[in-house]
């Protein structure tokens, strides 16, 4: 005899009510910092809403002993998800860095018409976050429509808004988008040669694409199917973030120092407090520069043309922030990477490539 856990109560909609959820970080310090601006943008949305003769009703509430009201697991997603009415009307404001596989695999099975709404919003990035909500859901095949404002009391937005609200789907101008057939005069000036040429390389001779833990971040939209990857001669070679800690183990205090001095004598000016909770320090900087010099060392190991690194789950609680290492790593003026023998790993040449997020493989000349 089947004894499955009873239903929960349902969260059902009114007419002309719409339920809005809303997504963001595993880490709960994050989430607690951007919750006031999600709440300012709720109630802008709110606004507008009941002006268009709509009412909202949020499908979860602020949590006090938290501090915010944001999903924050994969497990409190599909908990909620469970509840509501798969039929409703169902905006996601998004206010901030979230993680996708939160809410997303639970946005697939829901029948209602579906709006990604963002702040756009260089402090707070929900326009990032939806960005990656939106790559996540087209790699289920959902459907869904879009729409971001930086104020929430812009034409775009307000017009935006109605039509979805009216007609349950919103689109956008992609009339200037443009086919590049074979025969295009683009692929006959020289970029366009040299383009080709660059494409035949990789296609006959591979650029191998390094990454630790893949799905770290729950980057379900960065993750590229094997094959598809195989096709454009660009396979995936994965790594273990508990190597890169390993290998960073590795890397002597002399050749950190060496590596800070580099920058520093450059100009760069590293504004180091003592708290390393709430500050940058001196060691969470040479941290980087072993992580730098790590990730280098496995490129050459591996043969790869580049890595990414996704730090917030798997690293956030081993080391320093990767921020400097995966900026410092791709630029012109880099320092000199030895591997352990000694000889300089890609000497100055920004051939190696990472970010947390997304990334893409630099040409490597032979």
């Amino acid at each position: 005899m089947l004894n499955l856990p009873q239903a929960p109560a349902p969260i059902s909609v009114a007419d002309k009510e719409i339920l809005v959820v809303t997504n963001a970080d595993l880490r709960e310090s994050a989430n607690v910092t951007c919750w006031p601006t999600y709440e300012d943008y709720a109630q802008r949305l709110e606004n507008e809403l009941t002006a268009q003769g709509f009412k909202m009703k949020r499908a979860h509430e602020y949590d006090a002993a938290r501090g915010h009201g944001f999903i924050s697991s994969q497990k409190e997603g599909s908990e909620l998800f469970a509840k509501i009415d798969p039929e409703a009307p169902l905006i996601v404001l998004l206010t901030a860095w979230q993680y996708s596989h939160h809410i997303a695999p639970s946005l697939a099975k829901h029948k209602g018409p579906v709006l990604l709404l963002a702040n756009f919003d260089g402090t707070w990035p929900g326009l990032v976050g939806m960005l990656c909500m939106a790559g996540s859901l087209t790699s289920l095949g959902v459907e869904y429509s879009r729409l971001w404002s930086q104020t929430f009391e812009d034409d775009f937005f307000k017009s935006g808004l109605a039509t979805w609200l009216k007609d349950g789907k919103l689109s956008h101008d992609t009339s200037y988008l443009q086919d590049v057939a074979a025969n295009h005069a683009l692929l006959q000036t020289p970029a366009g040669q040299a383009g080709q040429q660059v494409g035949e390389y990789i296609l006959k001779n591979k650029a191998i694409l390094g990454l630790f833990d893949t799905f770290c971040m729950g980057m379900m939209n960065g993750y590229f199917p094997v094959k598809a990857l195989t096709d454009i001669g660009m396979p995936l070679e994965s790594l273990s973030q508990s190597a890169l800690l390993v290998e960073m183990e590795k890397v002597p205090q002399s050749l950190r120092e060496d590596c800070l001095k580099f920058y520093e004598d450059r100009g760069m000016t590293f504004m180091f407090g003592s708290d390393d909770a709430t500050e940058l320090t001196r060691e969470q900087v040479l941290e980087q520069c072993a992580m730098m010099i790590a990730m280098a060392r496995f490129t050459t190991r591996f043969g790869l043309s580049a890595v990414g690194v996704q730090y917030q789950q798997g690293l956030k609680d081993s080391c320093a922030a990767s921020d400097f290492a995966e900026g410092a790593i791709g630029s012109t003026e880099r320092f000199p990477i030895p591997d352990e023998d000694g000889s300089i790993i890609w000497e100055a040449s920004p051939s190696l490539a990472s970010t947390k997020w997304i990334w893409a493989p630099p040409f490597r000349r032979p």
